[in-house]
């Protein structure tokens, strides 16, 4: 049986922000397909200034979501190293992983609300999770994590856990 705690250390650097914000512009043919990037420079200044109430609020929606997503994984035995850490982004796509840290980017969200960043936690987790150096290739690798987020399991789970939100979770 598999037992994972889905355990995330959110954290907020200027440096992480920049170094999206860099990534996106020195490749931008990587990105203008995507569905969501943020490209404005100057989405960081708001951000800086709100976010400490920001990461207060996330990190409080997360421990009312973290039980149901672990016992998600643990149910699909998905296997994933934890403590993650997860770089809260204002700039960017939705989302990145960087298995290399066991890490995973989260853009903050502009319109989506909780629910959107939830769903981007648990994709770039579920990233993690399958993610294998030798044979990783993104097209499968994004297939492979749409076919486990349409999962009953793991719909179940980001449906109820979208709505449950602490605060307004809207400081930019």
């Amino acid at each position: 049986m598999y037992n994972i705690n889905m355990v995330i250390n959110f954290k907020y650097t200027l440096k992480e922000d920049f170094r999206i914000l860099f990534r996106v512009y020195k490749n931008p043919r990587d990105y203008t397909e995507l569905r969501s990037v943020i490209w404005n420079p100057f989405v960081m200044l708001s951000f800086i200034l709100s976010r400490e109430n920001m990461l207060k609020d996330i990190r409080n929606n997360w421990a009312n979501c973290e039980t149901d997503v672990s016992k998600a994984f643990n149910d699909l035995k998905l296997s994933i190293k934890t403590p993650i850490t997860c770089y809260v982004t204002s700039v960017g796509p939705e989302g990145m992983f960087d298995p290399d840290r066991n890490a995973i980017h989260a853009r903050y969200f502009q319109s989506g609300g909780w629910k959107e960043f939830l769903e981007t936690i648990v994709h770039e987790s579920v990233h993690l999770a399958v993610y294998n150096e030798k044979t990783y290739k993104y097209e499968h690798g994004e297939k492979m994590v749409d076919e486990i987020l349409e999962t009953s399991t793991m719909k179940k789970v980001l449906n109820q856990r979208a709505n449950v939100v602490t605060e307004s979770t809207n400081h930019i």
